[in-house]
C-alpha cells in the first residue's frame, strides 16, 4: 500500500529542506539584517551592556529601598539616582515593605520626591506618578494624594510631547469632572 506521501508526490528528504531554507531570504535581506546586528553589538559595546539589563521585578523593591535609606540618613544623597531608578522610584511611591510604609503615604517623603524628580524631570515621569495617582484614587491620605494631583496637573500644562494618553488626560471628561467634584485635581484646575 502507497503512503500519503507517495500518493500526493511530497518528496521531504532533509537534503531538500536545507536546500529549499537556503533560498528562503535573498542574499541582500541577509547582508541588511547582518549589517544591523553589527551595529546593535557595537552600541552595546559603547554604552555597555548593563545599560540595556532590566530587572523589573526587583528594581521596584531596590529603589524603594535605596530611597527610604537615603530619608533615613538625612536626605542629603538624592542625587545618586540615575535615570532609569527615577522613573522606577514613580512606580514605587505605593510600594511597601515589612516595616516600611509606602511613600505615598507619607506626604514629606512626597515632597522629596518631587524635588528629587524635578531636579532631573523627564515626560517619562508621568506615566508613574499617574499610575500611583490612581492606584491610590480612594485612598485615606487624603494630603498625598492632594499633593500628587496637583503635581501631575502642573506637569501636564507644561506637557508638549507627542504622548496621546498624557494629552488627552488633561482634557476635561465626563466621567473626570463628576468625579474631580470629591478629589485633589479639582483644587489644581
Amino acid at each position: 500500500m502507497e503512503t500519503a506521501y507517495g500518493i500526493l508526490n511530497f518528496d521531504f528528504s532533509p537534503a531538500a529542506l536545507q536546500q529549499a531554507a537556503k533560498s528562503a531570504f535573498p542574499a541582500n535581506t541577509i547582508h541588511l539584517y547582518e549589517l544591523r546586528i553589527d551595529k546593535l553589538k557595537k552600541i552595546t559595546e559603547e554604552v555597555g551592556e548593563t545599560s540595556f539589563k532590566f530587572t523589573g521585578e526587583t528594581l521596584i523593591p531596590q529603589v524603594f529601598k535605596k530611597f527610604k535609606l537615603i530619608v533615613r540618613n538625612g536626605g542629603v544623597a538624592f542625587n545618586t539616582f540615575e535615570r532609569r531608578e527615577l522613573r522606577t522610584l514613580t512606580y514605587s511611591l505605593s510600594h511597601s515593605e515589612l516595616n516600611q510604609q509606602q511613600i505615598f503615604s507619607n506626604a514629606n517623603e512626597l515632597d522629596c520626591v518631587f524635588k528629587t524628580l524635578q531636579e532631573n524631570w523627564k515626560d517619562s515621569f508621568l506615566i508613574g506618578l499617574i499610575d500611583c495617582y490612581l492606584k491610590n484614587w480612594e485612598s485615606k491620605h487624603t494630603v498625598s494624594l492632594e499633593k500628587i494631583g496637583k503635581y501631575i496637573f502642573e506637569k501636564l500644562k507644561q506637557y508638549e510631547g507627542g504622548r496621546t494618553v498624557l494629552k488627552v488626560s488633561i482634557l476635561p471628561t465626563p466621567y473626570l469632572n463628576s468625579r474631580l467634584a470629591a478629589s485633589p485635581l479639582r483644587n489644581a484646575r
